[in-house]
């Protein structure tokens, strides 16, 4: 079918059966409206603010379960050096006094890891290398486990200074000869002694527990009134 100029020219832009200058038919042309971008950022802010508590909680979360697994796998590796050297090894550790502020700016968890110099001699070194028993430290400075602080004596033992150790003292067949005060711990019935960890971040308390059996093994458990179960993890 042929078009003469006169029927171009008295033909509308709806019905033109011509192509547009880019290729595309005018029909198929159409933008986006203010008030359907509207919608869309407004769904967008709906879905942020759901969203950002639930992710606060689940990073506080993963700061409380990296550092009791950093610290038990301290205490797994200083007892394990213990067996294989023969030689006696101290654990010690800080607490955050101010851990009860819920200040997140405020938190603190040292772990030193010390070798006795001579047999029984009570005289000890801090261990820096192997890396996998050098002390670490958790605080405003490193920021290791933001908001993570190491309870005080309410829920984690007071270890008894012992041969010049203030702290878990492995024997060198990877065993602890810290005194029975140690392991006093109420409802743990004198099994364990304890280390307390609580999220500061959130404003709902959350904590793990590390538990230490005189045999030198560890359990861990949501909290310090949850004693592990004979074999628990």
């Amino acid at each position: 079918m042929r078009y003469s100029v006169e029927d171009v020219r008295n033909c509308s832009p709806i019905d033109s059966p011509l192509p547009s200058r880019h290729g595309r038919s005018r029909r198929g042309r159409r933008g986006v409206t203010i008030i359907e971008l509207i919608i869309v950022l407004v769904i967008m802010g709906i879905v942020a603010v759901a969203t950002v508590p639930n992710l606060r909680i689940w990073t506080s979360r993963m700061r409380l379960n990296g550092a009791t697994t950093h610290i038990r796998a301290s205490i797994v590796n200083t007892r394990k050096m213990a067996i294989t050297t023969g030689v006696r090894y101290c654990l010690s550790f800080a607490g955050d006094a101010g851990h009860a502020s819920g200040s997140d700016r405020i938190y603190l968890i040292t772990l030193t890891v010390r070798e006795e110099t001579a047999p029984l001699s009570g005289v000890w070194t801090v261990l820096t290398d192997p890396v996998e028993l050098a002390g670490w430290v958790n605080n405003s400075t490193t920021e290791l486990y933001k908001g993570i602080s190491l309870e005080d004596s309410a829920s984690s033992t007071s270890f008894a200074t012992i041969n010049g150790c203030a702290g878990l003292l492995y024997n060198n067949k990877g065993f602890l000869d810290n005194p029975l005060t140690d392991f006093a711990t109420g409802a743990a019935g004198g099994k364990y002694a304890r280390l307390t960890l609580r999220n500061k971040s959130q404003a709902y308390v959350e904590q793990r527990t590390v538990w230490i059996d005189r045999g030198g093994n560890v359990r861990i458990t949501q909290g310090p009134t949850s004693v592990p179960k004979l074999g628990g993890v």
